[in-house]
């Protein structure tokens, strides 16, 4: 099997929304380098990670697990820069985390609205310039909570238009 190949593997099983779809989609990406030798790109852990986002019984870890992946593409990017976690890598993530029954998940949504903000106004590089859909993540997920209001009362930052 060849990154194509993987690709389709893993979009098919992100958009399945079957209960273990999160788990099988992150056990092949782990098995694609491992077994295959193949090298994961930007759109393998955005399947993976969109999978932990369209679960329907959401387990309160599937956010932390959508964010543990984007932590792995950040480690692999700072360390020798094979793959950028993107605007759509960040949309993703902070969508895992709308619907969560997480009590801070609206706080981790600004927390990585403001690191991925932080990426582009450190480095002007425009993978990492939020567009519309990413405003889009972050709203939604913050209206879906409880306690959304504190994400927004509570930090001295805003949704801040690029």
């Amino acid at each position: 099997p060849d990154t194509f190949s993987f690709g389709l593997i893993l979009k098919t099983i992100a958009n399945s929304g079957v209960p273990s779809s999160a788990e099988h989609a992150e056990a092949i990406l782990q098995r694609m380098e491992e077994s295959f030798g193949v090298k994961p790109r930007e759109r393998h852990y955005l399947g993976v990670i969109r999978a932990y986002s369209r679960v329907r019984q959401r387990d309160v870890t599937d956010p932390r697990k959508a964010e543990a992946i984007l932590q792995k593409m950040k480690e692999r990017y700072f360390e020798n820069k094979s793959v950028k976690p993107n605007t759509a890598i960040y949309s993703a993530c902070i969508s895992a985390y709308g619907g969560s029954k997480e009590y801070n998940s609206p706080l981790k949504v600004m927390e990585l609205f403001e690191e991925l903000q932080g990426l582009y106004d450190e480095t002007g590089d425009e993978d990492f310039k939020p567009d519309s859909m990413m405003y889009a993540s972050v709203l939604d997920a913050i209206s879906k909570s409880k306690t959304g209001k504190k994400a927004i009362k509570g930090g001295d930052s805003s949704l801040r238009l690029a």
